[in-house]
């Protein structure tokens, strides 16, 4: 069938189960699209290889060997081979974390804001030192990590935020202009607003909730 639908049916059985019953089939519906097709279709498709409580023991070296391949080739869409960094990183052996951790490293001097963001992100959820280099990024972004970056990306990163500072069990303190997500992911606002009449005068005003 169609990609779609082999994603579809992957993730039809990852719903009837809580564990490995069906390991073997999801991996059988999956492990063609890791390898080729549309960069979506890739990562949806990794995204449910990176479940390790769908795959028993004997499976799980196969996936190891699947996110491996993804996390080394550079020519791999650098989306994609974050999705199997993280999940290598949880199910490797030291060898393949190590391999996993250089490579969301590399991606923290990226030109693109958003890749850096989600590399800093995932490198955060993976290190519970705050000198790590991950953390460095996130302190340098706090001032609207948001900016310039799409709606649906910046409602990705904010959403990556909230769950990191529950994570971790900390408040993340960060400006934004994207009211709309920060409504919408039912964050605590603290507002800062700027009027000059026009006499000149400047009134400031501060909104908490």
């Amino acid at each position: 069938g169609s990609n779609s639908a082999r994603i579809a049916a992957a993730a039809g059985l990852r719903q009837l189960t809580d564990g490995d019953v069906f390991g073997k089939q999801i991996l059988e519906l999956v492990r063609p699209l890791t390898a080729a097709g549309e960069t979506d279709d890739r990562i949806a498709a990794t995204t449910i290889l990176t479940d390790p409580t769908l795959f028993n023991r004997r499976l799980v070296p196969e996936i190891r060997e699947l996110l491996s391949q993804l996390v080394t080739d550079d020519l791999v869409d650098p989306g994609l081979r974050m999705v199997a960094a993280k999940g290598l990183w949880g199910m490797g052996n030291e060898t393949e974390q190590l391999s996993a951790k250089r490579t969301l490293t590399e991606f923290l001097s990226s030109g693109d804001r958003q890749l850096r963001i989600e590399a800093a992100l995932a490198l955060a959820e993976l290190n519970t030192d705050f000198s790590s280099p991950g953390w460095d990024v996130l302190r340098e972004i706090a001032d609207e990590p948001t900016a310039s970056v799409d709606p649906f990306a910046a409602e990705k990163i904010m959403s990556l935020f909230i769950g990191l500072a529950e994570d971790r069990n900390i408040t993340v303190v960060v400006a934004s202009h994207a009211w709309r997500h920060i409504k919408r992911l039912g964050l605590r606002r603290l507002a800062h607003h700027t009027h000059r009449s026009k006499d000149g005068r400047t009134t400031e005003t501060v909104v908490n909730g």
